[in-house]
Parts: C-alpha cells; sequence; structure tokens
C-alpha cells in the first residue's frame, strides 16, 4: 500500500510529474522517490505539494493504521 497519494492526485488533476516538481521546487526523480515510498519529505515539501494539488496534507499522506 502507497505511503502518499501524490501520484493518484496528480492523475486525477491532470499534472505531470515534472510540473509537480517544477512548481514546487524540487527535482522530478526526488518527487518520483517520494511518489514510490523511497524517501520522505519536510513539512514545507508536504504543504507545497498539498497546496499546488489543492488538497490537504492528510489527502496526500494519509495517517498510517497500524
Amino acid at each position: 500500500m502507497p505511503r502518499n497519494r501524490i501520484r493518484q492526485l496528480r492523475y486525477d488533476r491532470d499534472v505531470t510529474l515534472r510540473t509537480l516538481a517544477r512548481r514546487v521546487g524540487m527535482d522530478a526523480g526526488q518527487l518520483s522517490r517520494l511518489e514510490r515510498g523511497l524517501s520522505s519529505c519536510s513539512l514545507p515539501l508536504a504543504l507545497a505539494i498539498a497546496g499546488y494539488l489543492k488538497v490537504s496534507v492528510e489527502d496526500v499522506f494519509p495517517p498510517s493504521v497500524e
């Protein structure tokens, strides 16, 4: 199960990986790793991603239920 919903939210809004990466100030490779759960991000970056996608941070990074 993915740790975040960035890819799905991007697809739903027809936003490319490169466009989102550029808009939030990161490299496309970094964003790809973040989408796949291979890296983490800072709170300011999480807020920037959520802001660009016009959703809450919780929508992008749902709390894990264990």
